[in-house]
């Protein structure tokens, strides 16, 4: 039997339908990587540098000769801030899209990266974060990695991608609104309330550091979602401290192998929430990492609703997760 379920901490509402995975075709098989250390048609390869925009910085390696993490505007951005920030921000497509490359290695994913090339990419993204958040005119910062095609990603090689913007999308906006109005009500912040339920619980609970809580949530809305939730009060992620940053780098790496040990290596988005934080809504905010794999097609009902519709229970898919490794 179906159900509905309201996510406790941003009010979206999902639909979790057991009977929908047994329709034809229902979910997607994981896509292959090619295997090859370096691309000659890659940008962001070694030695290819003159396929790139202007180099915004780059993590030496530590014999210094090569580089852990690479940072280039964005080709073919979303936006562009080469002007400077103008008088109507809005209508002049203002703001600042760059790409992260994650590891010189064509093909090494996250979870593949040594435990050290992971914590310079942590680094990086905290960096180039709070860089982004200090640009003029900027009121938020979107960080995400698609990984496969069916997320996204036009590259094979692996990166990430940061997208500043002068508002605060309609969607974040709707979150902090609902959080804000959780946080009046019960003077608490809710994310903290619905973790330290979880915690106790145990039921979604996949994994349990002394920094942050890997759950399956409660209202997910694709099968195997994780969520990845500092245990401190933490509005955004520019505020992480270093004690934080240096214990997300194994647990990222953790949650992708539980996920493609459990669903087949799936394509899959990993995002930073909530990529804003405008006045008044410090105490309510709270930071967080969604991965988001792609094992189903949105239709009709999802486009016009706004209501996911996920086919597995998320308490299976976390007993799943908990016990891929």
């Amino acid at each position: 039997m179906s159900e509905f379920r309201q996510d406790a901490t941003n009010g979206r509402w999902a639909i979790i339908a057991p009977d929908r995975g047994k329709r034809p075709h229902a979910g997607k098989a994981a896509g292959k990587r090619e295997r090859v250390d370096v691309d000659p048609a890659c940008p962001f390869c070694p030695g290819n540098e003159g396929m790139l925009p202007p180099i915004i910085e780059e993590t030496p390696s530590a014999d210094a000769v090569g580089w852990l993490t690479r940072v280039v505007p964005n080709k073919y951005p979303i936006l562009s801030d080469a002007d400077g920030p103008p008088t109507d921000p809005l209508a002049s497509g203002y703001g600042h899209h760059e790409v992260i490359v994650e590891t010189p290695q064509h093909d090494a994913d996250l979870p593949d990266l040594p435990e050290q090339d992971m914590a310079a990419l942590v680094e990086t993204w905290h960096r180039r974060y709070c860089a982004a958040l200090a640009l003029p005119g900027i009121r938020s910062v979107q960080l995400f990695r698609n990984h496969g095609r069916g997320a996204g990603a036009s590259q094979g090689h692996s990166h990430s991608q940061l997208v500043a913007l002068p508002l605060v999308p309609p969607r974040v906006a709707s979150a902090l609104a609902w959080a804000s109005g959780r946080h009046e009500d019960q003077q608490a912040c809710a994310t903290c309330a619905e973790l330290d339920r979880e915690v106790e619980a145990g039921t979604r609970l996949v994994e349990l550091t002394q920094c942050f809580a890997l759950l399956a949530p409660f209202a997910a809305g694709s099968p195997f979602e994780q969520w990845i939730v500092p245990r401190c009060h933490r509005p955004c992620f520019s505020q992480a401290d270093a004690q934080e940053r240096a214990a997300l780098a194994p647990l990222l790496q953790s949650a992708l192998r539980r996920l493609a040990s459990a669903a087949g290596a799936p394509a899959c988005n990993v995002v930073f929430e909530p990529g804003a934080v405008p006045d008044n809504t410090e105490r309510a905010a709270h930071w967080s990492i969604r991965i988001v794999p792609d094992l189903t097609t949105p239709g009709g009902f999802e486009l016009i609703s706004g209501i996911s519709v996920n086919p597995l229970r998320p308490e299976d898919c976390a007993r799943q997760l908990r016990e891929a490794l």
